[in-house]
């Protein structure tokens, strides 16, 4: 993992965002089995496409500043340099 991209991964009921060294866990929808593609990454808002249990193929959005301020995180200074995402498959 270089220090300009981040790797995203579902991992049962959690997301990990892993950048710089660092990964964030967080709760995400019941119905996600995976991602499927990064459609946008913007000053730290992505928009991917999963694969749902129920829902099929749906189009979701990630608020990275939104989780890491609230896990007492500076968005700007974890999010500094961060030019994409890839997606990992468990």
């Amino acid at each position: 993992m270089d220090q300009t991209h981040a790797v995203i991964m579902n991992a049962g009921r959690y997301t990990k965002f892993m950048f710089k060294g660092k990964t964030i866990t967080f709760l995400h929808g019941k119905d996600l089995l995976e991602y499927l593609r990064i459609k946008e990454w913007k000053d730290g808002y992505l928009v991917v496409d999963c694969l749902g249990r129920v829902k099929g193929q749906y189009e979701d959005y990630i608020d990275m500043p939104y989780i890491l301020e609230n896990l007492y995180m500076d968005p700007q200074t974890y999010l500094n340099g961060l030019e994409g995402v890839t997606i990992q498959h468990a």
